[in-house]
């Protein structure tokens, strides 16, 4: 029987009836008053720089103009999800110098779509060269290639690009060269990603409203309303505590928003340069245009002993990130988390270089890296197994990382000691239930069509937080409000991408204050009312918002008792909240 009386148990979602019968609000269904269609003016070159934009035409047809000269100058990144003194910025809000076909170079805002598009079609912009698009990450770094970017920031310091590199992170532990030969088997291979769109539901879409006093109000797709309004005053310069940014349901995102999205700042300044409302909501062909996964070139080598123990590791990652900076630098560093992270390789060297190619600029896309890593891995594992002639489960037990060991899968400066271990459980269990032992060896196998048994494995964190701080930021928090009638408001800035996050934290807050899930509300999230949480993103939805949820209960709970106590005559038995 189980433990728990809420816990695994199915309820109804919050969201199911409005969802089903299309009540359910985004972005895009929003509308106000005296509210203006905003449209982007894209490239029409991947690689070119532009010396002039006339918006006169739109103008005169009655449409708000906004070109580069207008808005600011400021490099800046997207993701606010790493320190300031790693993050890497080379976006403009709008800019003359387009690095990738689509990339915005102006916008117009006007009263109905029908006139935005008339308006939109007639800006023109005038070229002053246009250079040949780079798409191999190799030959972007060639020397001979001209540069995408010449100045970018790390932090507030002005790095200069060299060889269209936008980020390098080596690292290495031990004597590799040393292991190498000391090696009776080594193996060495080369892997290749693909590139791909995220394929979200929702296209992004954004509303910004002007309120009185100078303040705005924004509505948009996005994983993190607080980042939103940290970049939003950043940019404008507009003190956060006139920025509210309300969280509205979003149809996926698989990654795509845990960046603010670029048509965000656009709306913003188009709010500010007319005092109306404006929004602006991508169709689809412009969502493909504004973000997809990164490209993975893998170099992995490995070596290890006849006895079975692996005594050296080397991954070399060439990362095509395409035009603009993202999240870059930090997927160089998780990616060599996963790679050390899988198997005790004793000896590591690791040379990760994130490359500019004028392409989509790139953005997480389920899993952050640890699908494509752990794919090459769990491939080189296999190849060492038959090498050695040992079987692969065996290899993999021999060698993986377990508990008692270091963890580090969000990066080298996110650290944790491993304190439970299913992967015996997972590997021993699954090898019996896929039959394993009954597969038979390829050579045996005859006909057309022939039914091979193979076998990987693989992690991912639930969080991106480690005991000790490091460059990643991870902070969530969480507001219970007991009311009158004795009901629960639940307050969250997290974001549930449409897997029902919230709903389980509302059971996790049902099981501690044991109240049934249907007295819990889950209330309207503003950056005004909840505390800062990073962003939904990392699986750590339910690990780490469903345990701030959990520990307000936990407070809430201990305020009534007090309460009681001071109440009734009798005494109180905690057990009493049953």
């Amino acid at each position: 029987m189980s433990e728990f009386v809420f816990l695994g148990k199915k309820t109804i979602r919050h969201d199911a009836q409005p969802k089903v019968t299309g009540v359910l609000k985004f972005t895009n269904d929003l509308e106000v008053p005296g509210m203006l269609i905003g449209r982007i003016f894209r490239s029409p070159y991947a690689f070119a720089d532009i010396s002039r934009v006339d918006v006169s035409e739109a103008e005169r047809v009655g449409a708000v103009a906004l070109t580069p000269d207008e808005v600011p100058q400021k490099l800046f990144n997207p993701r606010l999800v790493s320190v300031d003194e790693v993050t890497f910025k080379d976006h403009l809000i709008l800019t003359k110098k387009p690095r990738y076909l689509g990339e915005p170079v102006a916008a117009v805002a006007a009263p109905s779509e029908e006139l935005a598009q008339r308006a939109l079609e007639s800006i023109r912009i005038y070229v002053e060269r246009v250079y040949e698009p780079i798409l191999d990450p190799f030959k972007a770094m060639d020397p001979s290639s001209p540069l995408i970017h010449e100045s970018i920031l790390k932090g507030d310091q002005v790095l200069r690009v060299e060889r269209n590199i936008a980020a390098r992170l080596t690292y290495t532990e031990g004597d590799v060269d040393k292991a190498f030969k000391e090696a009776d088997v080594v193996l060495e291979r080369r892997f290749k990603t693909g590139k791909r769109y995220h394929m979200q539901l929702e296209p992004k879409a954004v509303l910004c409203v002007p309120e009185p006093g100078g303040r705005l109000t924004i509505y948009s797709t996005t994983q993190t309303i607080h980042n939103t309004r940290i970049l939003i005053s950043e940019l404008f310069g507009i003190p956060e505590s006139r920025v509210t940014v309300v969280k509205v349901p979003i149809g996926g995102s698989f990654g795509s928003s845990i960046q603010v999205n670029y048509l965000v700042p656009i709306a913003v300044a188009l709010c500010l340069k007319s005092g109306r409302p404006v929004k602006i909501a991508y169709t689809r062909e412009e969502d493909l245009l504004d973000h997809s996964n990164y490209v993975f070139r893998m170099r992995i080598k490995v070596g290890a002993k006849r006895s079975g123990e692996i005594i050296a590791g080397e991954f070399e990652n060439i990362l095509d990130i395409g035009a603009h900076q993202i999240q870059a630098y930090p997927l160089l560093g998780t990616s060599l988390g996963w790679f050390v992270s899988m198997y005790k390789w004793r000896n590591i060297r690791y040379e990760g270089i994130a490359v500019y190619t004028n392409k989509v600029p790139s953005c997480a896309l389920r899993g952050y890296g640890a699908p494509e890593v752990q794919w090459a891995v769990e491939t080189v594992i296999d190849e060492l197994a038959e090498e050695l002639n040992v079987d692969p489960v065996e290899l993999r037990l021999k060698n993986y990382v377990g508990r008692g060991d270091v963890f580090w899968g969000q990066g080298p400066t996110v650290r944790s000691v491993i304190k439970s271990d299913g992967v015996p459980e997972l590997l021993l269990k699954g090898r019996e239930l896929i039959g394993w032992d009954k597969r038979g060896r390829p050579s045996e196998k005859k006909g057309r069509f022939r039914r091979g048994v193979g076998l990987a494995r693989g992690f991912h964190t639930s969080g991106a937080g480690g005991p000790i701080s490091g460059e990643v930021i991870d902070f969530t928090g969480a507001v219970l409000k007991l009311n009158e009638d004795g009901t629960f408001d639940y307050i969250t800035a997290l974001q549930d991408h449409g897997g029902g996050t919230l709903d389980a934290h509302v059971k996790i807050i049902a099981e501690e204050l044991q109240v049934p899930p249907d007295r819990i509300n889950l209330a309207l999230a503003t950056t005004e009312n909840t505390p800062y949480d990073v962003c939904t993103h990392a699986s750590r939805g339910t690990f780490v918002g469903g345990e701030a949820a959990r520990r307000a209960a936990s407070i809430v709970k201990q305020k009534i008792l007090e309460a009681a106590v001071r109440l009734l005559p009798v005494a109180v038995n905690p057990e009493a909240l049953r």
